[in-house]
């Protein structure tokens, strides 16, 4: 296990504080890279955001480099050669990959785009990892060196960070929704996204949206009052994550949301952007869709049988063995569930195991 020093800790908590606290996506592609580039000794570190919806895939790099107009076009025109750009490639995300990789696979060293792009700008050695994709929109971080190689603890840092940034990046996403759609803070309430407002100095509620106590009548039976504006439960979550997140000890594990179900609904409550002095709390709801036997996806028996080890908790390595075969093979058939099940985690193709019996003898 990778240990980290007393400094690269505190300078990787005071990273996170500053990330979280940016309410802005522009803000936020120049600020991750400069600050990770402080920490994983490096000559270069972008932020990519690829766009693969267009006949011609777009990429977005920040910040731009120097040598950009004279070589970017060289880069668009065979990024699809790089591990972590291949369009229908599947991706990890918040795992890393470095030129080391390819050890014994010499496609990338003979590829065009790292004669002519990377070797060109002198970079031998690269730690790069996927924040976050959907299909057509993929963002990434790109480590580059000029010589020498990443360490085991560089890779294990930016893991580490990872999730991090890909959170930080929706929170200002819904920070801007709510800019341009919702209620403006300090304005007269008006029907917006629910949202909560805390002083966090003061530790109280300093403005909410008119459908908030709707909301926490149905799912916490709660009435709002000025002594008690908020249950007891949520603002003991809420008090314990911004806590949490002032504390070096816990600052790799990005805050998870607060959820309860009734019935057939659910709401997420999180905290999308915390500074010195405010923390703003967003509330979403869902509504599931009643599944019906006649609805059940057709599986196939090796899809079920996955199925069932996703659900006992087994990740793809582990389930590769018990099986008997690769985990690349398992990667496919896990794809190839989620399109069938419509769902787009493990979590969620688990609920689909234990409300339809999909195990493998069903």
């Amino acid at each position: 296990m990778t240990s980290f020093s007393s400094r690269t800790l505190a300078k990787a908590h005071d990273l996170l504080l500053e990330v979280y606290s940016i309410p802005e996506t522009e803000e936020l592609r120049r600020v991750i890279p400069a600050r990770v580039r402080q920490l994983i000794p490096c000559d270069r570190v972008s932020f990519n955001e690829f766009d693969f919806s267009l006949s011609q895939p777009v990429v977005v790099t920040a910040p731009v480099p120097s040598y950009w107009p004279r070589l970017g076009a060289v880069f668009q025109a065979h990024m699809a050669e790089h591990p972590l750009f291949m369009p229908l490639a599947p991706v990890k995300l918040h795992r890393t990959w470095s030129c080391s990789d390819t050890d014994g696979d010499d496609a990338w060293a003979r590829s065009t785009l790292y004669h002519e792009y990377y070797r060109p700008i002198g970079v031998r050695a690269q730690l790069g990892v996927v924040l976050s994709s959907d299909g057509t929109r993929r963002i990434n971080i790109g480590c580059n060196r000029e010589s020498g190689s990443f360490r085991d603890r560089d890779r294990r840092l930016l893991e580490l960070l990872s999730p991090h940034f890909a959170a930080a990046l929706r929170n200002a996403a819904r920070v801007k929704a709510l800019r341009n759609d919702g209620p403006q803070l300090g304005s007269a309430p008006h029907e917006g996204p629910p949202l909560v407002v805390l002083n966090r100095s003061k530790n109280a509620v300093t403005w909410f949206s008119p459908t908030i106590p709707g909301i926490l009548r149905r799912y916490f039976d709660h009435t709002c009052s000025s002594d008690e504006p908020l249950p007891p439960a949520l603002a003991s979550w809420i008090q314990a994550q911004v806590g949490r997140m002032d504390s070096r000890d816990s600052a790799f594990r990005p805050p998870a949301p607060f959820i309860v179900t009734k019935g057939q609904k659910q709401l997420s409550t999180r905290l999308v952007q915390w500074k010195a002095d405010e923390t703003i709390v967003l509330f979403e709801e869902r509504v599931f869709e009643e599944r019906h036997p006649d609805k059940v996806p057709l599986l196939t028996s090796r899809e079920k049988e996955i199925l069932h080890w996703i659900s006992e908790g087994k990740r793809n390595t582990e389930i590769a063995q018990i099986v008997g075969t690769s985990p690349r093979t398992i990667e496919k058939h896990t794809a190839n569930i989620f399109s069938k099940l419509g769902v787009e985690t493990r979590t969620a193709a688990a609920r689909w195991a234990f409300d339809f019996n999909l195990g493998p003898h069903a």
